[in-house]
């Protein structure tokens, strides 16, 4: 069965969540190369066709694997710890929080408010969020976590390159072509599956006290295109502008609720 089938690819990929220290620890191209494979199997077998409109998108979900850099990654310089999406769906809201263990002694929080996106390209501020963590530059992340970046005139070219490029990540989308002149009719529900994340602003803790503090300038924006999803399971591809080239995945698990202990009476 398909829910089988699925199965399968989400315990290989955990085997690699485990392996590859949640992404952080790739130790080749050729890893890299199989995990994005393996989700891409995974992807292939969803079967929610308006997730981010799902009620099963809001909760909390725990980041088991991605090439973001810190601290979307679940590190802030030396420390290593746990990444989590926070999505309200009612309140159109995220938060992307990093846990350090033991007792979340570092905890950094990154705030932003979601909608869903329209198709419209974002243009392409060179900027990373790694930037955040004054230890990590673009530099000096891994070959793994240092991604192309689309070119000014590739965003501003012409509309039939773009959509020659988007082809197998939307649907509903033709292109027809008149004496010569090239004419696009476009009707692609970009909302269904992906979101304009626009992000307000990243705060660190050190035992539950702020110690920074950081506004993003306005208008930092990124597009995150959810490609698969069920109870248990999030796969996100998250970009700069809305084109494929500068996605990262993010494939993510249900947080499971905070255990409790009934008390006697």
């Amino acid at each position: 069965t398909s829910e089988t089938i699925s199965t399968t690819f989400k315990d290989q990929i955990e085997e690699y969540v485990t392996l590859t220290d949640r992404g952080r620890s790739i130790e080749s191209t050729e890893m890299e190369e199989t995990i994005d494979a393996l989700l891409a199997q995974l992807e292939s077998t969803n079967t929610s066709k308006e997730p981010t409109r799902s009620s099963l998108t809001g909760g909390s979900w725990t980041v088991g694997y991605t090439t973001a850099p810190p601290p979307s990654n679940g590190q802030l310089g030396p420390f290593r710890g746990i990444a989590q999406q926070v999505i309200d769906i009612e309140g159109r809201t995220y938060k992307n929080v990093l846990i350090v263990p033991p007792n979340e002694w570092l905890k950094a929080s990154l705030d932003a408010v979601w909608e869903e996106w329209d198709g419209e390209f974002i243009e392409d501020d060179e900027e990373s969020i790694a930037k955040l963590d004054p230890a990590v530059t673009e530099e000096k992340l891994p070959p793994q976590q240092q991604r192309q970046q689309p070119q000014g005139e590739e965003i501003a070219g012409s509309t039939t390159s773009i959509l020659d490029r988007m082809k197998g990540f939307f649907t509903g989308g033709t292109t027809t072509t008149t004496n010569g002149n090239t004419a696009t009719e476009v009707s692609i529900d970009y909302g269904a599956t992906c979101w304009r994340v626009t992000f307000d602003q990243l705060t660190i803790s050190i035992l539950g006290t702020p110690i920074f503090t950081k506004k993003f300038d306005k208008g930092t924006q990124r597009i995150w295109r959810t490609t698969y999803l069920d109870e248990t399971t999030r796969i996100v591809r998250a970009g700069r502008t809305g084109l494929p080239d500068d996605e990262i995945p993010f494939y993510m698990t249900r947080t499971p609720p905070p255990t409790t202990t009934a008390s006697s009476s």
